[in-house]
């Protein structure tokens, strides 16, 4: 499965991050394939990215819509529209490009939902009638909707596209401005649907703005080709960090609300797992400083979408650490 790093932040965030990854001496690349909002990407971080795909560091890179930012508010849906078609005619240098969706939310009403699935089925075939002939086969339709009628039209019309690459978005959400993406127990049921109808017709399946170890493997359970995530970077900005197969966990003590473990539980996790970082060799270098949890995240993310990942080992992890995600591994107990 390919882990598309979602990348938000200016330059000097960037290059820290890149600097510090060179000097840990991990061979992988973090950044081989990428994901960016263009048209909130601060300048400064466009041009960091723009070198690093020039440079060969970036071999896949995905311009996404926005649609999240339509989400919180900060721009209209239409107004998206026309500025992302003005930029992506413009700015031909990406691998793939993200059609517009609108976001439908947890708890809105079903007329609503219809409104936002039809809306994203409508003006995403308009938008890919307005893109130049080079960009169409590069284009991604995001599946929108909450109920098996509102996914399939979306299908339906995304495939009448002849597209190569299909993304899914109408994840549960929670927080703040519902800016949080869940997997709940209904939505995996979903996703499995949505794998399993384009596996059949050869169509990649893309997973947006979710990544915590449980989710990526049971993402790649279900024949899941990709996803984005910018939770390893998130996550550690609030004190918590990833094992394979396990949820994050705080360990800074700042955050009384949240689950907190000390150095010898986190030692025994990752004997659990068989994690072994750079970043985390010091747990007092963790504890204190946020650019080794983000890259401590970031390999466990590279380690989750390896050719080692052991199905016993992550039913045995994610019911004794991450009990939450427990009930979707029994549901798709014979894919693990």
């Amino acid at each position: 499965m390919r882990f598309v790093a979602s990348l938000t932040r200016g330059a000097n965030e960037l290059n820290t991050i890149a600097r510090l990854w060179q000097e840990s001496g991990d061979t992988r690349n973090p950044f081989e394939h990428v994901l960016i909002t263009p048209l909130f990407i601060p300048k400064s971080g466009m041009a960091v990215i723009r070198s690093w795909k020039e440079s060969g560091v970036i071999k896949n890179l995905y311009f996404d819509s926005g649609g999240f930012y339509v989400q919180m508010g900060r721009i209209d849906y239409v107004d998206l529209y026309f500025r992302l078609l003005q930029y992506y005619r413009c700015e031909q240098w990406a691998d793939w490009y993200v059609l517009p969706d609108h976001v439908p939310l947890t708890g809105e009403v079903q007329t609503r939902v219809w409104q936002k699935v039809r809306d994203t089925v409508e003006y995403s075939r308009n938008f890919l009638e307005e893109l130049p002939d080079d960009l169409k086969p590069r284009a991604i339709p995001v599946v929108h909707g909450h109920t098996h009628d509102q996914i399939s039209y979306c299908l339906e019309h995304h495939l009448s596209l002849n597209t190569s690459y299909v993304g899914f978005g109408s994840f549960h959400t929670s927080g703040k401005k519902s800016s949080v993406n869940k997997l709940s127990g209904e939505t995996y049921k979903t996703l499995s649907y949505i794998a399993t109808t384009l596996v059949r017709k050869g169509v990649r399946l893309h997973g947006f703005g979710v990544g915590t170890p449980p989710v990526v493997y049971l993402l790649s359970a279900i024949s899941v080709f990709s996803f984005d995530s910018i939770g390893w970077m998130k996550t550690a900005g609030f004190g918590k960090v990833f094992l394979p197969y396990i949820r994050a966990y705080n360990i800074t003590y700042f955050d009384k609300s949240a689950t907190t473990i000390r150095e010898r539980q986190f030692i025994e996790m990752k004997e659990a797992t068989g994690h072994d970082c750079y970043f985390c060799r010091s747990f007092d270098r963790l504890h204190r400083e946020r650019y080794y949890r983000t890259l401590h995240n970031l390999a466990v993310i590279l380690d989750m979408v390896g050719d080692n990942l052991d199905p016993i080992r992550a039913r045995e992890t994610i019911r004794k650490y991450s009990p939450d995600y427990t009930y979707l591994v029994g549901r798709n107990e014979q894919n693990l």
